[in-house]
């Protein structure tokens, strides 16, 4: 009995871990860029507004069009991406935005997230 209940506490522990990940702007942008430095548009998908909403159809054309942008980035661009690092973060809580600054050298980058049901979402990046 007491192996079936550590075993239950420690799967509704990983659970409640990967909710909080959503709930943190700054772990969702860090998810986000991490994705994105491994032209992994799937999980970039996931982590944008609207995703969890969207049809089947629609979260593949997503997809596609996030791996299209991918593909069509110059050099300048991918050294940005593989070298960038998460400089400011700008949470309002109470109005459920964040702004994220992303740095690599003299450029800059930034993400919008906000709340959808609860969760951080990336609304423009």
């Amino acid at each position: 009995m007491k192996k079936i209940l550590l075993c239950a506490l420690a799967v509704f522990s990983l659970s409640l871990t990967s909710c909080n990940n959503q709930k943190d702007p700054e772990k969702v942008a860090q998810d986000f860029v991490e994705a994105l430095q491994k032209s992994d548009a799937e999980n970039m998908a996931k982590l944008m507004y609207g995703y969890e909403e969207a049809s089947e159809e629609n979260r593949e054309e997503g997809i596609k069009r996030l791996q299209e942008k991918i593909s069509s980035l110059d050099q300048d661009e991918k050294e940005f991406l593989e070298n960038m690092t998460i400089e400011d973060i700008n949470v309002k809580e109470e109005e459920e935005r964040a702004k994220v600054t992303l740095k690599y050298q003299d450029a800059e980058k930034t993400l919008r997230l906000r709340k959808e049901n609860g969760k951080w979402v990336i609304v423009d990046f």
